[in-house]
């Protein structure tokens, strides 16, 4: 059943509904934005006019980033609590990069 919608100020159709159903709706469409945390806000920020507001301008892209934007870090914790909760996963690949540079922090920090 796809999430009830409302028009931006560009025209777009984004998804009604927290943060948290828009980043699983993205996941189920994408997978590869369970890896970043970048590319999750780029995409949601596609959804909420990024490229309108870029060929808008400098003047047009500063207004959308402040006014209507969602915060990155809003996106980055609402992703984190999925990924807590098991609901959204990286790759296999990206999560074993992530826990051989987790080991070599531990390693440093703990040599220091």
């Amino acid at each position: 059943m796809p999430l009830p919608s409302q028009g931006t100020f560009f025209g777009n159709s984004i998804p009604v509904g927290n943060l948290e159903a828009r980043i699983l709706g993205l996941y189920k469409f994408n997978r590869e934005v369970g890896n970043s945390d970048r590319l999750l806000a780029l995409e949601l920020w596609k959804e909420e006019g990024l490229e309108q507001a870029i060929a808008g301008g400098l003047e047009e892209f500063r207004r959308w980033f402040i006014n209507e934007a969602t915060p990155y870090e809003s996106i980055s914790r609402a992703s984190r609590k999925l990924r807590a909760a098991g609901i959204i996963k990286a790759s296999p690949e990206v999560t074993e990069a992530r826990k051989r540079l987790a080991e070599q922090h531990r390693q440093y920090w703990q040599e220091k």
